[in-house]
């Protein structure tokens, strides 16, 4: 299978971008419709692998914290309930 450089793929998106059709994106980068219409979708994937790996660390952080304010929580409400 023939992949685009990547020259050729962010001058594709570039023009999508702008709000060019998928016929003049064709007729201005010399790609053919399909591969236009298909490109979008690899983008998007990639997109969506690459945030998956990224704040997957900071969704386990923030999970940590929120499972340390429930404990800190539970223990003062244990200490109050002590104190009455």
């Amino acid at each position: 299978m023939n992949r685009l450089p990547i020259e050729k793929r962010a001058q594709v998106l570039g023009c999508l971008v702008e709000g060019n059709s998928i016929r003049a994106t064709s007729r201005m980068t010399g790609a053919s419709k399909n591969t236009i219409t298909k490109l979008p979708i690899d983008v998007g994937r990639a997109c969506s692998e690459y945030q998956d790996q990224a704040f997957r660390a900071r969704r386990e952080l923030a999970a940590r914290m929120n499972r340390f304010q429930i404990a800190r929580a539970e223990r003062q409400a244990g200490a109050w309930r002590a104190a009455r």
